[in-house]
């Protein structure tokens, strides 16, 4: 039997990634590092999954030490926008939430975007500083 995978929102949902369609984030190289095109950073990844049950699923991680997953469901809109920021073309089910993203909608999903991502850079950060293992 396939190995499920809990969403990691508390609600006990779970999913089957071995029976859903991945995207892999696409990368690309600065001089120096590859860079993730789903969060812009070398050391944070993404990828998204589309259920049996047409239900979009973000993974992400960190190659920061003592890092943890993350598995929560998003909507149309948000798989959308990963998807067009990732070069991969969009899915029929995704046509009309992608047109009204390329039509300039996508600015506040990615100041959220930003704004999640800092927050988790933080919290890492503080969590650091706490065990003494950064020098302020």
């Amino acid at each position: 039997m396939p190995k499920r995978q809990p969403l990691t929102d508390g609600s006990g949902r779970y999913f089957y990634p071995a029976r859903a369609h991945r995207y892999q984030e696409g990368t690309r190289h600065n001089g120096t590092d590859i860079i993730s095109l789903a969060t812009g950073d070398k050391w944070e990844h993404e990828e998204l999954y589309r259920t049996a049950g047409h239900e979009w699923v973000l993974s992400r991680w960190s190659d920061w030490q003592g890092s943890g997953e993350s598995w929560e469901l998003v909507d149309a809109e948000e798989a959308a926008g990963w998807l067009i920021r990732n070069g991969i073309e969009l899915p029929k089910s995704l046509t009309e939430a992608g047109n009204r993203l390329e039509l300039g909608a996508d600015r506040a999903t990615r100041a959220t975007d930003l704004e999640a991502r800092l927050a988790r850079i933080e919290a890492r950060l503080a969590a650091l500083e706490a065990r003494g293992e950064v020098v302020p």
